[in-house]
């Protein structure tokens, strides 16, 4: 997330500002924010901690 708040900010310094660039640098960020939040696939052998997890979900 910082690395695209820096590239962005960087970005904006070398073009004339435009209504346009918040748009453009939102969709970047929420891009980057759904990567950041997207689960990862469950392992082949749960941890302990997951194992706890999961049973606290079905009960």
């Amino acid at each position: 997330m910082a690395y695209v708040f820096g590239s962005s900010t960087e970005w904006l310094r070398g073009v004339a500002p435009a209504a346009s660039d918040k748009f453009i640098m939102l969709a970047a960020i929420n891009l980057v924010g759904c990567i950041a939040h997207a689960g990862l696939p469950l392992s082949a052998h749960p941890t302990p901690r997951t194992k706890a997890k999961r049973r606290r979900s079905t009960q």
